[in-house]
C-alpha cells in the first residue's frame, strides 16, 4: 500500500490565527489536544488511479491543516492510504486503519468509493468524513460526515447571471447513467424556468460515450444562447472544444470539474466562457478562503482547486471536533464532531447540516484566458 509523504513548510502564527482555524484547548472532560501524543487518524484517498487528480490534491490539503495545527501543539499523526480509485482496495484500507487503532478517517474524493466504504465505517463505529459523494444515504448513517460543500444547494446559482446576461434559451448534454449529473441537471432546470430561460432540449449521453459529434451537430442547429455541459471528467475538454470548432461561442454552463486543471490546460481556449458554481476557487473574497489560497501557494507552489479546499476542510472539521472530544476514542471523537457548529474554512463561512454536512453558499466563477474570475 503506497502512502503519501508530504513535506510543507512552516505556516507563520500570525497567519494561522487571521484564518480563525482552531482555537487551543481542551474538551469538556480535560482531554487536551495539546497534551503532546499524537491522534492518530486515517486517510483514504486516491492518490492513483482515475480519481487521483482529486484523490492527490485532497491528500495535500489535509497535510497542511495539520501541519499548520502541529504548528500550535496540536499533534495529529496522518496514516495515509491509496485506494487506487478502487472500492475493493478502500474496503480493505479502512480494515487495515481500524485494525491500528485509528480515531476516525478521512476520504475520499471518489463517491463510489464512499458508498462502498460508508455501510462498514458504521459497522466498525469509526467517524468518517468524507470529501465528496454527500449522499444522504451516506451522511443519514451515525458515524459519517460531509466535508464539501452539497453541490445542489448552490449548482443552479449560475443560471440568474446567465438570464442577466441576457440568455434566453438554453441547450444541454448531461449524462444520464451518473446521479449527480442527473440532479445537477433537474435542478437547473427548474432555475431556467424560473429566470425565464427556454429549455431548448437535452441530449442524453452516458459515462461510456466517446463520440460527441450528434450530440454537438443537434445542439449547433437549435442556435441557443447558451449550452449547459453536465458531465463527468475528460468529457467536457472533448465537448467544449468540438462546440468551439462547431462555430458556437456562447457561454457554457457547467459543473465544478470545470475547475479541475485538465479542463484548462487541456481545452485552453476553449474553456473560455465556461460558467460554473463550485465550493471553493481561488477568486473567492472570503476572507478565510483567501487566506487558504495563500498558505496552499506557500506551502505547494501550485494553485489551489476545489479538491485542495475540500481536503483543507475535512482535517479543519476533524481538528474542531477534537476540540469538543472527552477522549480520542473514536466514541469521543464521534460526540466531538457532533458539536460542531461551524468554522471559517476554505471553502468560505461555513455551518453543519442536520446530517454532519458542511453547508456554505459557494460562488460563481468564468474561466477567462484561463483563470477563474469570481462573479459577484
Amino acid at each position: 500500500m503506497k502512502h503519501l509523504r508530504v513535506v510543507l513548510p512552516f505556516i507563520g502564527a500570525a497567519l494561522i490565527i487571521g484564518m480563525n482555524v482552531f482555537a487551543t484547548g481542551s474538551g469538556p472532560a480535560g482531554a487536551s489536544v495539546n497534551s503532546g501524543k499524537a491522534i492518530k487518524v486515517g486517510v483514504i484517498e486516491d492518490l492513483t488511479g482515475v480519481a487521483s487528480f482529486c484523490g492527490v490534491d485532497e491528500a495535500k490539503g489535509m497535510q497542511l491543516a495539520v501541519k499548520q495545527a502541529k504548528a500550535q501543539g496540536i499533534n495529529i499523526s496522518l496514516d495515509v492510504k491509496d485506494d487506487a480509485s478502487t472500492a475493493a482496495q478502500a474496503v480493505v484500507d479502512l480494515h487495515s486503519l481500524a485494525d491500528s487503532g485509528v480515531s476516525a478517517v478521512l476520504g475520499s474524493c471518489d463517491s463510489a468509493v464512499n458508498e462502498a466504504l460508508y455501510p462498514i465505517a458504521n459497522s466498525l463505529k469509526i467517524p468518517e468524513i468524507m470529501t465528496t459523494g454527500d449522499d444522504p444515504t451516506f451522511t443519514a448513517t451515525p458515524y459519517v460526515f460531509g466535508a464539501a460543500i452539497n453541490s445542489t444547494t448552490y449548482v443552479a446559482n449560475p443560471v440568474p447571471i446567465l438570464a442577466k446576461q441576457g440568455v434566453k434559451t438554453i441547450a444541454t448534454i448531461y449524462q444520464s447513467d451518473v446521479p449527480s449529473t442527473v440532479a445537477d441537471y433537474q435542478t437547473q432546470l427548474a432555475a431556467e424556468k424560473k429566470d425565464g430561460i427556454k429549455s431548448l432540449g437535452a441530449y442524453p449521453i452516458t459515462s461510456t460515450t466517446t463520440d460527441f459529434a450528434p450530440e454537438v451537430s443537434e445542439v449547433a442547429a437549435l442556435h441557443p444562447d447558451a449550452i449547459a455541459i453536465l458531465v463527468i471528467g475528460s468529457p467536457n475538454v472533448t465537448i467544449a472544444t468540438d462546440l468551439r470548432q462547431a462555430g458556437i461561442k456562447v457561454p457554457i454552463l457547467g459543473q465544478v470539474v470545470m475547475q479541475t486543471p485538465f479542463y484548462i490546460q487541456d481545452a485552453k481556449s476553449a474553456a473560455n466562457g465556461s460558467i460554473f458554481a463550485t465550493d471553493y476557487a481561488p477568486s473567492f473574497p472570503f476572507a478565510s478562503s483567501k487566506a487558504f489560497t495563500k498558505a496552499w501557494q506557500k506551502s505547494d507552489g501550485t494553485t489551489a482547486f476545489y479538491a485542495s479546499a475540500t481536503g483543507y476542510d475535512a482535517a479543519e472539521y476533524l481538528i474542531h471536533g477534537l476540540e469538543d472530544a472527552k477522549t480520542f476514542t473514536s466514541a469521543g471523537v464521534l460526540a466531538g464532531l457532533n458539536k460542531v457548529k461551524g468554522f471559517n474554512g476554505a471553502q468560505g463561512i461555513l455551518k453543519t447540516s442536520k446530517q454532519g454536512v458542511l453547508t456554505g453558499t459557494g460562488g460563481v466563477v468564468e474561466v477567462t484566458n484561463g483563470s477563474l474570475k469570481y462573479l459577484p
